[in-house]
């Protein structure tokens, strides 16, 4: 300016006057903005306010307002929910979703990691082409390891290896989506389902933790918990210009995820209870257990190079006894932390300080059997007990609030005492139906977290001959032996042995003969491979379908006017100690006990199936094994 005028003074008010207006044009566009933020929400809340008024006719009067009647709580009667509790009520407790509710975070924080390993732990399932009707070219081996309940399962999986090879993908793929939080509610529903028919369609599945793993599918399926911190939550505000987890979200859609929730913390307090108190067993506090599985895992070669037998010799038997106190503690305590710690921060880095420490043991000196899944998805679950409100509690008090009507609808008190009352009773029934010989017979002993605390052996094997040799003499204590009778002389439950003629192998499997096994006994360990053996060793129930499937393939080869039957001796001895004691009956025929099991009604199958027991005379587990001969 100076140079233009042709002057040689200050030009300091010169500047100013020329960057003058482009300051107050800046101020005031931000002030245009802030004001049409302004107009724009009041416009909105009007909007809201004119949608829930009624709509007057032109000309008509409003009436005078007319305070509402109150009552004690303060809240008018249209206020109080469905069940007859008012929002003053429901504040004072804490249980209804208010300003500060994390929960949609919190199950986000879970979504990720545990769809990661369910992905993970799908694909470690067993896959493979089933083979459920019998043909010429193979037994229909699979109709004998079928749940009696999911028997229909089999049936709908694949039988070819493209079709097993899909399976696997599409459960991949649906679990993925589901992490990512797309498409949730269909995507998590549909891997559910796969992982459900997975898991169930075979008994060889028969870990404890596959059925936590559906469990906690389920949940969080129900959830919600796509709503936020997922591409649905993206596109939403993407598409409708809102920010939140839904356009749709409110108080109902809180109240549920948050219901769920708490059933997912439920259900993870349950297992580390019933872990913790199947743990005060003699065997166990004794260290025998682990001492048992441990230096079984040496002798494997899945240890991990941990020299266990080495270290018993330095140390004594004291430390096997601190693996399975500290063991106990730290199961005793997660169950403890999740049932009576209000989640705050501390109470939650004491919960993932414990179960860092037992999961990252397991996960290393146990990975080789049990795998990664299970530590991993317990680590991730360390995320369900974050605090997601000011007003969280501790899962009695929650339990005590939805119980006396306090907190939830009518429907989540349903589901979620529903839910946790089934999960108790599931492993209860376990000791109640069958006293302390659950532990040998095996019955009931199927989703009750029994994780690992018992062993069965049913051999006997002899010091090694020679320097170098693996064992000496092998004895199999667990045969199944096949017989015929006349058929016109139809053969009562118990059946004496002078009217049976034994089967030899060499009728019905050629070239099965083994040195240390009887001719007269079914070739369990030539035809069966060894997750088939481990499952008859843990459930001995097994051996009526093994025994008929293989009756029907040596009926094809019996003589006119003859009929197949079978019967089953087992010893066992339990955790490597003690005699060994007989277990089945061997004067039942296993192969008409499971003629009768396929002819029960409702009732009798929907009891047998509670109980895990068979109706009489066709019972061929022993109520009180070793009570009688041994």
């Amino acid at each position: 300016t100076a140079r233009a005028t042709g002057k040689r003074g200050d030009t300091s008010s010169t500047l100013s006057r020329t960057a003058l207006p482009s300051l107050t044009l800046q101020s005031a566009r931000r002030r245009d903005a802030r004001r049409t933020k302004r107009v724009r929400l009041a416009t909105f809340i009007d909007a809201m306010a004119l949608r829930r008024r009624p709509v007057k006719s032109p000309g008509q009067e409003e009436p005078p307002e007319e305070p509402p009647a109150s009552d004690e709580d303060g809240a008018s009667p249209g206020a109080r929910d469905e069940d007859g509790a008012s929002p003053g009520a429901r504040k004072k407790d804490g249980a209804s979703p208010g300003d500060g509710d994390r929960t949609a975070a919190v199950l986000a924080a879970w979504r990720v990691p545990f769809y990661a390993v369910m992905c993970y732990a799908y694909v470690r399932l067993r896959h493979r082409p089933a083979d459920p009707a019998p043909t010429a070219m193979s037994p229909g081996a699979d109709a004998w390891f079928a749940f009696d309940q999911f028997e229909a399962l089999m049936w709908t999986m694949p039988t070819t290896a493209e079709g097993v090879a899909f399976n696997t993908f599409a459960g991949v793929a649906c679990g993925a989506v589901a992490a990512i939080g797309l498409a949730f509610p269909l995507a998590a529903w549909a891997f559910f389902l796969l992982y459900f028919r997975q898991v169930f369609w075979s008994t060889l599945s028969f870990v404890n933790h596959d059925y936590l793993f559906v469990l906690l599918l389920f949940l969080t399926a129900a959830s919600g918990a796509g709503a936020e911190y997922s591409l649905d939550a993206a596109v939403r505000r993407l598409f409708r210009g809102r920010r939140g987890p839904a356009a749709d979200d409110g108080a109902a859609a809180a109240s549920s995820r948050r219901c769920v929730l708490l059933a997912l913390r439920a259900q993870m307090a349950v297992v580390y209870v019933f872990a913790s108190l199947w743990k005060w067993h003699d065997d166990w506090l004794a260290g025998r257990i682990v001492r048992h599985i441990f230096l079984g895992f040496e002798a494997q070669g899945v240890a991990r190079g941990v020299p266990w037998a080495a270290m018993e010799k330095r140390v004594g038997p004291l430390l096997f006894v601190a693996v399975a106190l500290g063991g106990l503690a730290l199961d005793s305590g997660m169950a403890l932390t999740l049932v009576f710690l209000k989640p705050s921060r501390v109470s939650w880095k004491i919960f993932a300080g414990l179960s860092v420490c037992f999961h990252s043991f397991t996960a290393f000196a146990m990975s080789q059997r049990i795998d990664y899944a299970f530590p991993l998805a317990c680590v991730a679950a360390v995320a369900l007990f974050f605090p997601f409100a000011a007003d969280d509690a501790p899962l009695v008090t929650w339990l005590a609030r939805y119980a006396s009507g306090r907190a939830g609808t009518r429907r989540q008190r349903l589901f979620l005492l529903g839910w946790v009352a089934i999960q108790l009773l599931v492993p209860l029934r376990m000791p109640y139906f069958h006293g302390s010989s659950y532990a040998i017979t095996g019955q009931s002993y199927r989703f009750s977290w029994t994780m690992m605390l018992h062993a069965k052996d049913s051999y006997l094997v002899g010091p090694p001959k020679r320097k170098g040799a693996p064992h000496g003499a092998f004895m199999q204590l667990a045969y199944v032996s096949p017989y015929l009778l006349q058929r016109d002389a139809p053969p009562p439950p118990y059946v004496p042995a002078a009217l049976t003629t034994p089967v030899p192998r060499m009728r019905y499997f050629p070239n099965s003969e083994l040195p240390h096994e009887d001719d007269r006994t079914l070739p369990q360990e030539k035809f069966l491979g060894p997750r088939q053996r481990a499952f008859l060793e843990a459930y001995p129930r097994g051996y009526m379908r093994l025994a008929a499937g293989f009756g029907a393939l040596i009926q094809r080869a019996a003589p006119p006017f003859h009929v197949v039957g079978a019967s089953l001796t087992l010893f066992a001895r339990l955790n490597g100690r003690g005699p060994y004691v007989r277990v089945a009956d061997p004067t039942v025929d296993l192969v008409a006990a499971d003629k009768a099991r396929a002819a029960r009604t409702i009732l009798q199958f929907a009891w047998d199936v509670v109980s895990d027991t068979l109706q009489p005379p066709h019972e061929f587990l022993l109520r009180d094994p070793g009570g009688g001969a041994t």
